[in-house]
């Protein structure tokens, strides 16, 4: 999402800013900061249904890395994509980020235009290590082979092609069984304050037609990034903005079986992310399956501004 719509202050920093597509050296090192999840409660380790492990600020002198919207954890790797369709890739050792890389999404780096590769959402397939990759703009879906070595296919599913320039596909999950869902940011369902949602039955590239399900999403938001529980249950984070508070998020857990019952899916607040709590435009989340539940990695996009940071944020979601 562009920070256009947010606040004038926001869009100004944002428009005399220069973001260079390649930057600067693939491997430049990424800084990870720790931070709390409350400033003013430094032992807090509850919020909602969520237990907190630990959180990082992270900054690089790449200059194409931030803007991270789209995000998936695979085999001890954390990879994002960025609205300048950039992957980013590293792990986490210690508290410190080790083996990164950031680098342009084959295929999309051919795209002058920004808006042409604006890389919203990111799902993995964690047997194959296959990703598939949701633009808006063009609201495309990409697939590439594992760690983003080439680009295989990509389709504008027609389901999606009425879907707004800048509030599309924002996203998108690949199930356990083979489905995907892919959640539109300011398409309106066919109820008041629905997000349209798609549930294709296998790879959106292969021309499959989906199932489209209204989801309600919470009062005063939109959804911002989609993941897939072990239990095949969604988590869908819901991004919140006022010019009074600025940011917040509700993360909502949703029952697709729902959909078998009635068209309209609603969501059960799993956690919901306010001042004081330490946040910043919160647009990513991925799902590791851990012993006793799940592990949730939350990412920030900076929108490349000096006024924001890329926050990661790591949580235990218990059975």
């Amino acid at each position: 999402m562009r920070a256009l719509r947010l606040f004038p202050a926001l869009a100004m920093l944002l428009a005399t800013a220069s973001v260079p597509f390649a930057a600067h050296d693939p491997h430049a090192p990424i800084r990870a900061w720790p931070v709390l999840l409350d400033l003013d409660r430094p032992a807090l380790r509850t919020l909602g249904q969520l237990r907190f492990v630990r959180g990082w600020a992270l900054a690089s002198a790449n200059a194409s890395f931030g803007g991270i919207s789209g995000l998936v954890a695979w085999r001890g790797r954390l990879m994002a994509v960025s609205d300048t369709g950039t992957a980013i890739s590293f792990r986490l050792h210690d508290g410190q980020i080790v083996s990164p890389w950031i680098r342009p999404l084959p295929g999309l780096a051919r795209r002058a235009r920004k808006k042409y590769r604006d890389t919203e959402s990111l799902t993995i397939d964690p047997a194959t290590g296959r990703l598939w990759v949701a633009t808006e703009t063009n609201n495309e879906v990409w697939r590439f082979a594992a760690d983003f070595a080439r680009a295989e296919a990509v389709a504008r599913p027609p389901a999606m092609h009425d879907w707004p320039d800048n509030g599309g596909a924002e996203s998108m999950t690949r199930l356990p069984d083979g489905r995907f869902v892919v959640v539109a940011e300011h398409r309106e369902g066919r109820r008041p304050r629905t997000a349209e949602l798609l549930v294709f039955p296998g790879d959106p590239t292969a021309g499959v037609r989906p199932i489209r399900l209204d989801y309600r999403r919470p009062r005063g938001c939109v959804p911002s990034d989609a993941a897939a529980l072990p239990d095949g249950r969604l988590l869908v984070l819901n991004r919140c903005f006022t010019l009074r508070h600025g940011f917040s998020a509700v993360l909502e857990r949703v029952d697709l079986n729902q959909g078998r019952r009635s068209d309209l899916l609603v969501g059960e607040e799993i956690a919901r992310f306010a001042r004081p709590i330490t946040l910043d435009n919160l647009e990513a989340v991925a799902v590791e399956a851990v012993p006793g539940g799940a592990r949730l990695w939350i990412a920030s996009d900076d929108n490349f501004s000096i006024a924001q940071r890329t926050l990661l944020l790591e949580f235990i979601l218990p059975d």
